[in-house]
């Protein structure tokens, strides 16, 4: 029975399934593709539009030339925001004749989104013909020519509407656009209102709106009027990504971010989430963030320009150059209007080298809009930096041309004519712009600019004050009228000055800083502290606020207050590398070598590409004599680097220090090769090829090199001491005469003929050049001048010193002293002369310890505080100085001999005559040789 059973309702099961068969069978594929696209489109209205693609698709292998079926794919396509794939479709159902107005409609506002206003006008026109009332239409000819730029015959398309249905609210909103073109905003605002009053809940209508606040910088409104769109519909899709845009518009990442996270919750298959996350990422230096939200942006939405865009700008940030290239050329292909696209493409293809490339992305802008002048100053950039400077000028005659009353252009000339020294050019045309527009604030700042680096005060006082009557209280005006009273040497006018301007403006920070410049000028650090902690207060994450007051704090040598300002700072910018690095190099200069490795790390951590944090790192490694280490670290900065010469530089200064000259050379040429005009590789070449006595081709190299100025000193000094290098004191003499006839006002031929004088150990001759160089150097000239004196003064006083002439050795060093505090050698050796002599003990005690501060790696130094205090009769704190310079300098016999006599004062003879052994093991050419024979054969 149980058989019989099955049996029988297998036999009826399969008697069903043929009936369904034989009934489907007998459907015509009219009837198939039909109901195809009825569940099709009732999957359209459900938003569901992955299922309606599905059953279209299957619509179409049944008939590929339904036009129907291609019109719904379209509409699918449409939902998806996939606006490419759905232009083809409709283009493909209007070649096979299908007859729907939507179709024409919608095959124009995709052409008009893509910035394509003709082919836009070819499928509208198309349709009015057929339905000449049709409003939709009618609103979407007046929005091509809105883009045409043609006003007159756009409105006449919108009014056409109006007089036909003045509650159709879409077209208030298509005039309003019109007018913000034509920068009338009253009237823009007004019909943008209207489209509202007639459809409060229209959110195109209310995102216009909020576009119109945007457009007039009324960041405040905007923000509310996407947030009144939200509460109508809290999951409304384009009012978050709008309101997201705004964010990104404004700095605030982290809203930014928070509305993509948002976006992604209501429909994470749209690629507007990821948009908003990446772009926000990418704003913040977080690069490998950036580039993974924008490669899903980019997979959601295809078609969408503006993520492609970023996500070329991530693939730019990784050095991923030929990446970048294709994404931009991709935008351009989605959106030929998107002229940024052009401009990064340019400027791509100029860091490649592509030169003829680049100018034409440049040119495409200035074709695309050929009545801006902004697009010819775009493309005049473009032949400067590519040294065509004809071009360059021609282009921005042209943009004053097409518009005179536009004053920018004047200025731009202006710039340029100041870039190529012709600074009467320059004034002439920055005086120009101020006559089109005497309102024009940038012209008059970049003139008063030029007139305070000139030093021409009174005329920068003139224009600033000219400027304060047409822009009362103006926070730039006034801090460049302070600027010009202190180049006047007026600081009590320019104080008074800067504190009007943070009395009216206290939110400007840059008026803090220069009023803070002047205290610091003063030597008033407390007062600089005080305006600049002020200012911090207003500014929490000011970076350059932060490295003013850690700067101050170290000038009063309290390392721990400039450690607790950066950290405080770096907790405010969330771990900026800028602030780590000035807390790295502390760290490295005070020898706390476990935190510099940390806060190296912590670069990293931040930021993977950081190069200073890896720089950072490896010197911490060379310093522990972990070579390997720091070698691998040198190649870590090469790889993220390839085409910059820092990581082979580094490594050529690792090779030297391990005496491979030849490795280290190797370096070097490859950094020339990605910076084949520096005078510095150059330098540090010749440097190498002379420790190699390989003299000839240092020559080779010397005299080809060009100093930073025409006519340069470089070649001649380095020639000079490559031939001092080979022995050859003649030649070396005879170049430096050379220099000295042909620059008789420089000091600098002097220096070098003294130093040569020392290396021939003719002491009275080199006292005689360094006296003749300080005759060249006036006592009021510039600063870098005045450390040249002190330099010399350090170097006379050592002369003396060494064959102790102390009197004159204390004289000079104190010259030095006096122009310089800081030069840790002047105050080393005089405390070291004040200790031998006997005289002054306790200056020399602070005069040591201040030199230990300035150079606190130096081994020498540290020695000298302790002999300073060995000196004094203070054995304990001599022994652990000297014991803190072996750490740094090991091999050297003086420290270990300073030692021997320490332990000695202490009565350990054991360990004295252990340390003055090894000074003889290390060297038998030292200064203090004889005296630690003689103590030795005398124990």
């Amino acid at each position: 029975m149980k058989k019989s059973a099955i049996f029988r309702f297998s036999f009826l099961s399969v008697n069903i399934l043929l009936t369904l068969f034989i009934l489907t069978s007998c459907q015509s594929p009219k009837e198939k593709i039909e109901k195809h696209i009825i569940k099709a489109k009732s999957l359209i209205e459900k938003e569901e539009y992955n299922g309606a693609i599905i059953e279209l698709k299957n619509a179409l292998k049944i008939d590929p030339q339904s036009g129907e079926t291609l019109y719904y794919l379209g509409k699918s396509y449409m939902g998806r925001r996939e606006y490419d794939k759905a232009l083809e479709q409709f283009e493909k159902a209007n070649g096979l004749k299908f007859e729907n107005n939507d179709l024409l409609l919608q095959m124009g506002l995709i052409n008009l989104s893509r910035g394509k206003a003709d082919d836009a006008l070819k499928s509208l026109e198309s349709l009015i013909k057929k339905d000449p009332n049709n409003k939709q239409c009618l609103n979407a000819i007046g929005m091509a020519w809105t883009a045409k730029n043609d006003f007159d015959k756009a409105d006449s398309y919108f009014k056409q509407v109006i007089q036909m249905d003045p509650a159709f609210s879409k077209v208030y909103i298509s005039r309003g656009h019109l007018y913000m073109r034509e920068k009338k905003f009253d009237e823009a605002e007004a019909f943008y209102k209207k489209s509202l009053e007639l459809a409060p809940k229209d959110f195109e209508g209310i995102l216009s709106l909020a576009n119109f606040y945007i457009q007039k910088k009324d960041y405040t409104n905007a923000e509310q009027t996407f947030k009144k769109a939200l509460q109508i519909n809290p999951n409304h899709y384009d009012t978050r990504f709008l309101l997201g845009s705004l964010y990104l518009d404004q700095k605030k990442f982290d809203a930014a971010i928070e509305e993509g996270e948002t976006l992604n919750k209501i429909d994470f298959k749209l690629a507007g989430g990821n948009y908003l996350k990446g772009v926000a990422r990418l704003r913040q230096g977080k690069i490998d963030a950036a580039f993974s939200e924008l490669e899903q942006s980019v997979k959601k939405g295809p078609g969408f320009a503006e993520a492609r865009f970023y996500f070329a700008l991530a693939q730019a940030e990784k050095g991923n150059m030929q990446q970048a290239i294709t994404e931009l050329k991709t935008v351009l292909r989605i959106k030929p209007s998107f002229t940024l696209a052009n401009l990064y493409l340019g400027t791509l293809y100029l860091k490649q080298g592509w030169n003829d490339e680049a100018l034409q992305e440049f040119q495409k802008i200035a074709q695309s809009a050929p009545d801006n002048p902004l697009a010819y100053a775009t493309l005049a950039q473009a032949y400067a930096q590519t040294k065509q400077f004809d071009k360059a000028e021609k282009e921005l005659s042209k943009a004053i041309e097409i518009n005179p009353e536009f004053a920018p252009s004047y200025l731009n000339l202006g710039k340029f004519y100041a870039s190529t020294g012709k600074n009467d050019n320059a004034i002439s045309e920055f005086e120009k712009a101020l006559e089109v527009n005497p309102n024009f604030l940038d012209a008059r700042i970049t003139i008063i600019a030029y007139y305070l680096q000139s030093q021409q005060y009174d005329k920068a006082i003139s224009e600033c004050q000219e400027g304060l009557k047409r822009s009362k209280d103006n926070p730039t005006l006034l801090n460049l009228l302070g600027s010009a009273y202190f180049g006047k040497n007026e600081p009590a006018k320019a104080i008074d000055i800067y504190q009007t301007a943070i009395g009216k403006s206290p939110d400007v920070i840059s008026s803090y800083i220069n009023l803070s410049t002047i205290y610091i000028k003063q030597q008033d650090i407390g007062k600089a502290e005080n305006i600049l902690s002020k200012a911090l207060a207003k500014s929490p994450a000011n970076i350059g606020l932060i490295k003013r007051l850690a700067a101050l704090s170290l000038q009063k040598e309290n390392t721990k207050q400039a450690i607790d300002i950066l950290e405080n700072g770096i907790k405010q910018t969330a771990a900026n590398n800028v602030l780590l690095a000035d807390l790295a190099s502390i760290y490295a200069k005070s020898n706390q070598d476990d935190k510099l490795k940390e806060t190296a790390e912590r670069m990293i951590k931040s930021d993977e590409k950081a190069i200073a944090g890896y720089d950072y790192l490896a010197s911490f490694y060379v310093k522990n004599k972990k070579m390997d280490e720091a070698e691998q670290t040198y190649q870590k900065i090469i790889s993220l680097q390839p085409d910059k010469p820092l990581g082979y530089l580094r490594l050529a200064s690792l090779y030297a220090v391990k005496k491979d000259f030849n490795q280290a050379l190797e370096q070097i040429d490859k950094a020339l090769t990605k910076s084949p005009d520096s005078v510095e590789i150059k330098v540090q070449k010749i440097s190498l090829l002379t420790s190699l006595k390989r003299f000839d081709e240092a020559l080779q190299i010397a005299k080809a090199v060009q100093g930073p100025k025409i006519n340069s000193l470089l070649p001649y000094t380095l020639q000079s001491k490559i031939y001092s290098e080979k022995g050859d004191y003649a030649n070396a003499m005879g170049i430096l005469e050379k220099a000295s006839a042909q620059f008789p006002k420089s000091p600098l031929p002097a220096i070098n003929l003294a130093e040569l004088s020392m290396k021939r150990s003719n002491r009275d001759e080199a006292i005689n050049h360094y006296n003749k160089a300080l005759e060249l150097i006036p006592k009021n000239s510039d600063k870098e001048l005045q450390l040249i004196r002190a330099d010399i003064y350090t170097k006379l006083g050592s002369i003396y010193q060494t064959q102790k002439n102390f009197d004159k050795s204390i004289l000079n060093y104190n010259e030095a002293i006096k122009i310089s505090p800081d030069i840790p050698l002047a105050q080393n050796n005089l405390a070291w002369v004040y200790a031998e002599t006997g005289k002054n003990m306790n200056e020399a005690v602070s005069m040591a310890q201040k030199a230990v501060k300035l150079a606190p790696n130096n081994g020498g130094v540290i020695d000298t505080l302790g002999w300073v205090y060995f000196k004094k009769g203070m054995i304990k704190e001599s022994k652990e100085k000297f014991q803190e310079a072996l750490k740094l300098v090991p091999d050297d016999p003086t420290i270990h001999y300073h030692m021997g006599l320490a332990y000695m004062r202490e009565g350990d003879k054991s360990r004295a005559k252990s340390e003055f052994q090894k000074a003889l093991s290390l060297s038998t050419n030292f200064p203090e040789l004889d005296e630690v024979r003689k103590l030795l054969n005398g124990m």
